[in-house]
């Protein structure tokens, strides 16, 4: 299968490489750049919670501590963690409801910090009191489908496109829109109902949702 991989760039390449390996062809379309912010990261915490690479990314930029326990949300984050020098690192199974549960269960004693994007969502806030934040990066969306994307989809020559996060696949849906551009020959693959919630609006061939909120079953899914 021809497959549009729709995530930031440094994440889209590794993704590519899965896909690849599983016989598909990969074909690159950020939805959105990041961009990492400068920020004073607090010295007073016991460990990290990081909800996506880009987190950990944009904390090593500024901090060089690696002994801290990181909590991931999955094994992607948790990956890129581990090649960054962390190694007390946890994953979990892929959403915030599961790293939540994951940190409970852990019982580590004093202030977590969050490694933040800032677009972040609450739901970590409202389930782990205490927890502290520093926003870290930006995901800038994109004005335009690049020019090789735009042609393919245009030519009915994509057969499936994978969302992992709901902001992208509402990005998606606009610049589908902007650009009068069709889905029906399209399979969406998402990573979660929320996902393909963000979808609305735009007719696919067919909406998948994994089975589990990770790459490895969204990959699974075509």
């Amino acid at each position: 299968m021809r497959v549009l991989v729709t995530r930031p760039l440094d994440d889209a390449r590794q993704t590519a490489a899965l896909l690849e390996a599983a016989g598909h062809q990969a074909l690159l379309a950020p939805l959105m750049t990041v961009s990492f912010l400068d920020a004073a990261v607090p010295e007073n915490v016991r460990g990290l919670v990081a909800t996506s690479a880009n987190g950990v990314r944009g904390f090593c930029r500024l901090d060089a501590r690696r002994d801290l326990p990181l909590f991931a949300v999955g094994s992607h984050t948790a990956d890129v963690a581990r090649k960054m020098g962390f190694s007390d690192v946890c994953a979990s199974d892929g959403d915030a409801a599961a790293l939540a549960k994951t940190i409970k269960a852990s019982a580590i004693a004093g202030p977590l910090l969050l490694l933040a994007g800032k677009d972040r969502g609450d739901v970590l806030a409202q389930t782990l009191p205490g927890l502290v934040s520093v926003t870290l990066y930006e995901a800038v969306a994109a004005e335009h489908f690049p020019a090789d994307a735009r042609s393919a989809l245009a030519d009915n020559k994509i057969d499936a496109a994978l969302f992992f996060s709901p902001r992208s696949a509402r990005i998606f849906v606009a610049r589908a829109a902007a650009d009068g551009l069709s889905m029906g020959g399209v399979i969406a693959a998402c990573l979660s109902p929320a996902v393909a919630d963000g979808l609305a609006g735009l007719a696919f061939r067919e909406i998948r949702i994994a089975p589990q909120p990770s790459q490895k079953a969204l990959i699974g899914l075509l």
